[in-house]
């Protein structure tokens, strides 16, 4: 098990307030993973 590969994932981030920001940095540098964050206009 130690030799498998690390899997690639890529982190979706909903919402648009503070604590989606600070979970989408948290993802970038932490993991160094490109995230995507998805919020509605209204």
């Amino acid at each position: 098990m130690e030799n498998q590969a690390k899997k690639k994932f890529r982190p979706i981030v909903l919402g648009s307030d503070e604590n989606a920001y600070g979970t989408a940095r948290l993802f970038s540098e932490t993991c160094d993973v490109c995230r995507c964050c998805f919020a509605q206009k209204g």
